[in-house]
């Protein structure tokens, strides 16, 4: 399964916000700290930080362990068959996360990547984004 069972609540909060409240909480929680923050602690446990190069691996895997259940949401899990096919994509998340117009994050699960979240269309004055 892609998504680890300690995060299968936050994923469905993300999917119907109005159905699962804490989706909202964390968006309202990134969304209130200007600039945005390159790493939050949203439990013990869970926290969302920018990848660095040193995750390449870890993405690689993840997808890789996964593809047949991605495959089925994402296009790009097919064109993505080497370790540095993520570290490009983490270089571009970096490029556009300094930018201010991309903010990907590694959603990470007692410190091992357990999958990615991004927030585009960040509004600072009206507290928003869209992920």
């Amino acid at each position: 399964m892609f998504v680890k069972k300690a995060l299968t609540p936050l994923i469905f909060d993300l999917i119907e916000p109005k159905r699962y409240p804490a989706a909202v909480s964390l968006l309202s929680f990134i969304t209130m700290t200007s600039p945005i923050a390159k790493h939050y602690l949203i439990t013990k446990a869970l926290s969302l930080r920018q990848m660095t190069p040193d995750h390449a691996d870890a993405l690689f895997a993840t997808i890789d362990r996964n593809r047949a259940s991605l495959r089925q949401w994402l296009v790009w899990v097919d064109n993505t068959t080497e370790v540095s096919h993520s570290l490009g994509f983490i270089q571009e998340c970096a490029e556009r996360f300094d930018a201010g117009t991309q903010f990907t994050f590694g959603v990470f699960l007692n410190d091992d990547l357990a999958g990615v979240i991004a927030g585009f269309d960040y509004s600072p004055r009206n507290h928003t984004i869209t992920i």
